[in-house]
């Protein structure tokens, strides 16, 4: 994707149904798992612009990968509160069991 359409993407997704209604959805499944509780270790798996790397932040510590190289460079520019690395899901550079 082209660095203006991560920029067009990442505006939106704070306001676009699609996203909004995402992050609801994501929130009623996991509030009651981990709202209050221990700092989680989070993974944000295809972080695109790191919209949701903001919205997991809430759980935890997160750590996003993606398999993009821009998308991975827009994030790093974001200054998100993660760490952020290219990779995909499939081959993921971590070991077992290092995220909640």
């Amino acid at each position: 994707m082209q660095p203006l359409l991560y920029k067009k993407v990442e505006e939106e997704s704070g306001r676009h149904w699609w996203y909004v209604g995402r992050r609801q959805i994501v929130s009623t499944l996991l509030d009651p798992y981990l709202k209050g509780k221990k700092e989680c270790k989070v993974l944000s798996v295809g972080c695109g612009t790191g919209e949701e790397i903001v919205f997991l932040s809430r759980y935890g510590t997160v750590t996003g990968v993606d398999p993009s190289k821009e998308a991975v460079e827009f994030c790093l520019k974001r200054e998100l509160p993660a760490k952020i690395c290219q990779a995909s899901a499939e081959n993921l550079p971590f070991e077992d069991e290092s995220f909640d």
